[in-house]
C-alpha cells in the first residue's frame, strides 16, 4: 500500500483527478450507496437498465435522491472500477479494478480508496478484494498468493543445485487504518474475508472459517459456515457468483436453509436470485434482503426485492425493483426501478425480526402471489 499524498496536498490531487468544486458531499450513511454498473448488470447493462446511459466501469455515488441514478465520482480516464462500496461513516469509497496512482501512470490493477471529490486517498497494488469495517475506520484488502522475488545469491545457489530454499510469499492480508494511515499485514491467504465487529476478521478457507484478531494477528477456528454472518451470529451466508451456488446456513446445526429462503422466488417466477445480503433494523439480528428477477437478459425484466426474517421465513417488507445493495450503514436498501428509470432508497431501521406481514398481491404483472411466504 502507498499513501499518495499528505493532508496539505489533498486539494491538488482533487484537481489532478478532474474533480469539480473541492467540496466533500454532505450525506448520511443511512441513504448512501456506491455502485458500479458493470458489477451489477455486466453484459446485460443496456436491456436491464431500460436504455439509461450508464458508464459500465464508473463509480456512481447515490445519496437517497429519488430523481437520479447517482453521480459519477472522479476522472474516468484515471480509473476503471470492477466493484465499489461506500465507507460506513465517511464520504469515501473503496473499489477494486484498475487505476493510475499518479497522472503519468498507466492503469494498473489493485484496490484503491477515493473521496467524493475524486481524490485518491490510498491504494493497494494487486489487491483483489476488500471490505470496510462496520465503523468505517479500517479496510481489509486481500492479495493473491505470490512468491517474493529471490535475491541474486539465492538464485545463483539454486541454479547450481546447492540450496533449495523454501518459497516465501507476499502477505495475503493487509488492514489499513484510515485514521493514521497505518497498515498491518498478515501471512494468510483466504478466499474471502469479512469483519466480525471492528477488530476481528472472519477468513474463509476451503474447509474452515478462522477468526483473526486485526490487532495481534492471532487466529483461531470458529464454528461458522461462511464469512458473511448475521449480526446475531445465528445464520451465515456463503455468496456465489451472480447468485449461483449461494448458500445460507443455520449456524448451530450447520443445516442449509438455502432452498427455504430462495425457493419461494423460484415458485413465483423470479428464480434468478440477483442479490442477498444482511441488513439491520430495530432489534433485528437476522434480516436478509433477497432480490429475485425473471431474467435480466430478457426484454423488460421484472424484479422483486424482499426483506426476510430467515428464522420464520416471513417477508417483513417488499419493494418492486432490483436491489443494488445495502446502504453504507447496512440499515437501508437501494433498489433500481426500471419502470421509472431511477433508484429508490428504503429505510429499514424500523423493521424487526419478529414482524409478521403477508404481502398483498403484487402489481408485477400478476407474477407475485399473496401466498409468497
Amino acid at each position: 500500500m502507498r499513501r499518495n499524498f499528505e493532508r496539505f496536498a489533498r486539494f491538488a490531487f482533487a484537481l489532478l483527478l478532474g474533480a469539480g468544486p473541492g467540496v466533500a458531499s454532505a450525506r448520511t450513511a443511512h441513504e448512501t450507496i456506491a455502485y458500479v454498473p458493470a458489477a451489477i448488470w455486466g453484459d446485460y447493462l443496456v436491456p436491464a437498465t431500460a436504455g439509461l446511459t450508464l458508464t459500465p466501469h464508473a463509480i456512481y455515488w447515490f445519496e437517497g435522491d429519488d430523481s437520479s441514478m447517482g453521480r459519477v465520482l472522479g476522472d474516468l480516464e484515471r480509473y476503471q472500477a470492477d466493484d465499489a462500496k461506500a465507507a460506513p461513516r465517511e464520504p469515501m469509497v473503496a473499489f477494486v479494478g484498475r487505476y493510475a496512482a499518479y497522472p503519468s501512470n498507466t492503469l494498473a490493477p489493485g484496490v484503491a480508496v477515493m473521496d467524493t471529490t475524486g481524490a485518491l486517498i490510498a491504494d493497494f497494488p494487486r489487491g483483489r478484494s476488500y471490505a470496510w469495517s462496520p465503523d468505517g475506520t479500517r479496510l481489509v484488502v486481500l492479495f493473491p498468493k505470490e512468491p517474493l522475488p529471490r535475491g541474486r545469491a539465492a538464485r545463483a545457489a539454486s541454479a547450481a543445485g546447492r540450496v533449495k530454499a523454501a518459497t516465501r510469499y507476499r502477505p495475503g492480508i493487509s488492514v489499513w487504518d484510515r485514521r493514521d494511515g497505518s497498515v498491518r499485514s498478515f501471512a494468510r491467504w483466504p478466499s474471502r474475508a469479512a469483519w466480525a465487529g471492528n477488530d476481528s476478521l472472519l477468513l474463509q478457507f476451503q474447509d474452515s472459517v478462522l477468526v483473526l484478531d486485526a490487532s495481534t494477528g492471532k487466529t483461531d477456528r470458529t464454528g461458522h459456515n461462511g464469512t458473511i454472518v448475521s449480526s446475531d451470529s445465528r445464520y451465515a451466508l456463503w455468496p456465489g457468483e451472480d447468485g449461483e451456488d449461494t448458500r445460507v446456513f443455520e449456524e448451530v446445526s450447520g443445516q442449509r436453509i438455502t432452498d427455504a429462503v430462495f425457493g419461494p422466488f423460484q415458485r413465483s417466477g423470479k428464480g434468478q436470485i440477483r442479490s442477498a445480503f444482511w441488513v439491520r433494523g430495530r432489534g433485528a439480528g437476522h434480516l436478509m434482503v433477497v432480490c429475485g428477477c425473471d431474467g435480466i437478459q430478457f426484454p423488460e425484466p421484472s424484479c422483486r426485492t424482499r426483506v426476510i426474517d430467515v428464522e420464520t421465513l416471513h417477508s417483513v417488507a417488499s419493494f418492486r425493483g432490483e436491489a443494488l445493495g445495502p446502504t453504507a450503514d447496512e440499515r437501508g436498501v437501494v433498489v433500481f426501478r426500471r419502470d421509472l428509470g431511477r433508484l429508490e432508497y428504503h429505510d429499514l431501521r424500523p423493521l424487526r425480526d419478529d414482524q409478521e406481514r403477508r404481502e398483498p398481491p403484487s402489481d408485477d404483472s400478476g407474477s407475485d402471489s399473496g401466498e409468497f411466504y
